[in-house]
């Protein structure tokens, strides 16, 4: 089965929560899905998207809560930008997930508790934000 109406409906929500400016990069993929060129994105030859990285594109805007809607994603890199608010805890359904780059953004408040359910995540970066409180135990 090929990536499907979900991920394309995440794509739209996610892009539009961030500001104009995403580069056209294709890193994989095939060609004749239209929606993988908007942003850098790895998908497997089933076209599920396993990676997104917006790395040191100084954007801002909020990470969409739709980016959970992306079953297969196992890399996510959102460092160098100005991304603020919360860290969404949707992201915590994110199975796949085994890497979380967020350095250098502007995410403020907590680190969502939800986040160290994710049994795969093996590097975790969230240097230079704007947490208030410490890690929780199941994540430091």
């Amino acid at each position: 089965m090929r990536g499907g109406f979900v991920e394309y409906n995440a794509f739209r929500s996610i892009r539009s929560a961030i500001i104009d400016g995403i580069p056209l990069v294709l890193s994989s993929g095939n060609a004749s899905t239209s929606y993988y060129f908007w942003l850098d994105v790895t998908c497997d030859a089933h076209c599920h998207v396993v990676a997104l990285k917006l790395t040191g594109l100084h954007h801002s805007g909020t990470l969409s809560v739709d980016v959970a809607h992306l079953p297969f994603l196992s890399n996510l890199s959102l460092a160098d930008n100005k991304f603020s608010d919360p860290i969404p805890p949707p992201l915590s359904s994110l199975s796949a997930l085994r890497f979380l780059n967020l350095s250098n953004n502007g995410f403020n408040q907590t680190f969502p508790p939800e986040l160290s359910r994710v049994q795969r995540l093996e590097v975790l970066d969230l240097y230079n934000n704007n947490m208030t409180d410490p890690l929780p135990m199941a994540v430091a």
